[in-house]
């Protein structure tokens, strides 16, 4: 062999893959996906209306494929639901720190729940709306009867004590509910629709101190009225 021929060797270490970052989704634990869609649910419900919460605008919010909600909310009305039933139990613990807030006096208790009901209309436009468009949940579903529930027993008890401490126990008590519900809802729908402003009954000091008198006019009727 010629010295001056050299060994031909080939090498067989590769040559280092330079290794970018790998970035990474978000990763959920089984059991906190669906409380996280829900929550996103509320922020874009409350941002872009009714008709820009969609599952994709959902799943995009929380940060993760738009496949991933389905094992909890195949459909939109499923999420719907869950977002309103949301609604209900933040509408619960608005109405239990009014009545903490009212003392025993049961005037002011049951007034409580009716400012609070307002209050959270006022500032949950969008949410409050959706609780109550039956044509687009599941009535059925077992949460959001149950969130439901627990709002009409709170107002009930609190009617029940007012009626007891104006000696009217043995009233009619759902007629009187049913008044309440009427007129605190049709207060709150007018409050967020600007029906108020359009009939020039806009109040001219806080509106929730004419919630309040609405609110003191309605109690009297409720101890006053036969039956």
């Amino acid at each position: 062999m010629a010295r001056g021929r050299h060994d031909a060797r080939v090498s067989t270490r590769k040559p280092p893959v330079s290794k970018a970052p790998v970035r990474r989704r978000k990763a959920y634990h089984h059991g906190n996906l669906r409380a996280s869609l829900v929550a996103a649910g509320v922020h874009v419900l409350e941002r872009e209306g009714l008709a820009g919460l969609t599952i994709r605008a959902v799943a995009r919010a929380v940060g993760v494929s738009h496949a991933a909600p389905i094992n909890h909310f195949p459909e939109l009305r499923g999420l719907l639901t869950a977002i309103a039933t949301a609604g209900c139990e933040a509408l619960n613990q608005r109405q239990l720190a009014g009545l903490e807030s009212a003392g025993k006096n049961p005037f002011l208790r049951l007034q409580a729940t009716g400012l609070a009901y307002l209050g959270f209309a006022r500032e949950h436009r969008e949410w409050f709306r959706l609780m109550w468009r039956s044509d687009l949940l599941d009535a059925g579903n077992q949460d959001l009867m149950d969130a439901r529930g627990a709002n009409w027993l709170l107002v009930s008890e609190a009617m029940q004590d007012f009626l007891g401490f104006r000696n009217r126990a043995s009233a009619r008590l759902q007629p009187r509910l049913l008044l309440a519900l009427a007129a605190v809802h049709g207060l709150a729908i007018l409050e967020i629709e600007g029906g108020l402003t359009a009939m020039k009954l806009e109040p001219s000091g806080q509106g929730s101190d004419h919630a309040a008198v609405v609110l003191e006019l309605l109690a009297e009727a409720f101890a006053s009225a036969k039956g």
